[in-house]
């Protein structure tokens, strides 16, 4: 068995492979290792702090990446910090929304034409971006939490 480590600067992503191999590569660009036949292989993509986002954790996720739970902890954890982050941006947003959509109003014939000039400024696009991302986020908490149920039970051997 050999173990390697790389890191790579593209993706800013630490890989850690551990194999029975000759022959191996891996593209920077697809952030994933291919390995050729008649290979043991334990592959951990932990993705380095400060270039986690949203998008990378949903593929991780989505792929079904094999995320140690510590890992799975750490993610949840920086989930939970973007969500009070952007969830303060959007209280920023939320208390100019009054006095401008109040003037809006005045120059419109119904509360719904106001609405759709005040989603079409930009605090407007900026309130629905950051309550789709808030949307976002507690959807991929709740599925990290899920995951580290089920490894906790696994890990009981109760399924």
């Amino acid at each position: 068995m050999q173990c390697y480590q790389e890191k790579c600067a593209r993706d800013a992503v630490f890989i850690s492979v551990v194999m029975d191999v000759k022959k191996w590569e891996y593209p920077c660009t697809a952030r994933k290792i291919v390995l050729n036949t008649e290979v043991l292989a334990i592959v951990k993509f932990v993705i380095i702090k400060n270039k986690m986002t949203i998008e990378t954790i949903a593929e991780d996720l989505k792929n079904d990446s094999q995320l140690a739970p510590h890992e799975l902890a750490r993610v949840r954890g920086w989930l939970a910090g973007e969500y009070a982050f952007l969830n303060a941006r959007l209280v920023e947003v939320l208390n100019q929304k009054p006095s401008a959509w109040n003037s809006i109003r005045k120059e419109t014939k119904s509360d719904t034409a106001a609405e759709r000039i005040w989603q079409q400024s930009d605090l407007g696009k900026d309130e629905t971006i950051y309550r789709l991302k808030l949307k976002s986020i507690e959807k991929l908490s709740s599925a990290i939490k899920t995951k580290l149920e089920v490894m906790q039970g696994e890990a009981r051997n109760q399924y």
